[in-house]
């Protein structure tokens, strides 16, 4: 069983008592652990995915084996690849893994369809899914194009520090989301650590000051 049916509820505002009970008999939950995958490009999808906790990055790959992130899913978070693929019966066609411990709840594909047609909630958890997917990907490609990579770095250690400026990020994990080499981090957040911005350790990054 995917939880009670208050839990789904909560999860996906606005959805009908008969619907939150079928996903809760219906959907099953899984588990991903750090750094885990949870699919892979050419996989067949069984059903929808909807994250309950955790976070999870989506990339692809370039044929030079740099990681591309596509986009970040959190808690309450679809898959908009994974219903695009179930709907079209195409492969998936990204990689997903953890960031963090994850739990994930998998709809099957006949069940998700026929809430999608009934239920506004579903659809508009797949539409939201897909203007993030967009406006990640956007953002993405703008900095790319318009910034250095170091002006990357500082941009998503800025989005990704808590309140206390403690990026868990690993130097990999990083180049990962720059769609570059660790090397090529370790000397930014060298040079970044130098001049004053950053204090790094084991899979940290305390972000002390931003640039001028």
């Amino acid at each position: 069983m995917a939880g009670t049916s208050e839990a789904i509820a909560a999860l996906v505002p606005g959805l009908s008592a008969a619907a939150a009970e079928a996903l809760t008999h219906g959907a099953r939950a899984h588990m991903v652990a750090k750094g885990a995958t949870l699919l892979e490009r050419g996989d067949a999808i069984p059903g929808a995915y909807l994250v309950t906790a955790g976070a999870l990055r989506v990339y692809s790959v370039a044929p030079s084996g740099a990681q591309w992130t596509l986009y970040t899913m959190r808690r309450g978070d679809s898959c908009v690849l994974a219903i695009d693929s179930l709907f079209s019966g195409a492969p998936y066609p990204a990689w997903v893994e953890a960031n963090e411990q994850s739990r994930v709840l998998v709809v099957p594909a006949a069940l998700f369809r026929d809430l999608f047609e009934r239920e506004a909630p579903i659809r508009a958890l797949a539409l939201n899914g897909l203007s993030r997917m967009v406006t990640g990907v956007l953002g993405a490609v703008g900095e790319s194009h318009g910034a250095s990579l170091t002006e990357r770095c500082h941009l998503l250690l800025g989005r990704r520090a808590d309140a206390g400026g403690t990026v868990a990020m690993t130097q990999q994990a990083i180049a990962n989301e720059l769609g570059t080499s660790r090397e090529v981090v370790a000397r930014i957040l060298g040079a970044m650590r130098t001049r004053g911005e950053v204090k790094t350790g084991r899979g940290t990054v305390i972000v002390v000051k931003h640039p001028p």
